[in-house]
């Protein structure tokens, strides 16, 4: 529901009561994962859905989903989904 907010990893524990510590190595045990993945994970799916659902600039998506630049979008997109945004929406048009 905050995505376009900075989120920490001590906001994710604080939310959960659990400490830092706790929350990381719970999701490296569970999920193989670091918040900080989950986090881009979580924003990267919600990028997709808009570039789906909207006909948002790939811009605008990038900041309603927390990213301070395209750049950093860009590259986060590509290594979590394997394509770049552009890309995944020329596909998801057609």
């Amino acid at each position: 529901d905050n995505l376009v907010f900075p989120v920490s990893t001590e906001d994710v524990a604080n939310h959960l009561n659990l400490s830092a510590r706790q929350l990381n190595r719970i999701l490296r045990q569970e999920l193989h994962l670091s918040i900080n993945q989950l986090i881009n994970d979580v924003r990267i799916q919600e990028a997709q859905r808009l570039i789906e659902a909207t006909d948002l600039s790939l811009s605008k998506i990038a900041s309603q989903c927390g990213f301070n630049s395209p750049t950093h979008f860009n590259l986060t997109f590509k290594k979590i989904a394997g394509i770049t945004p552009k890309l995944y929406r020329d596909r998801v048009q057609k």
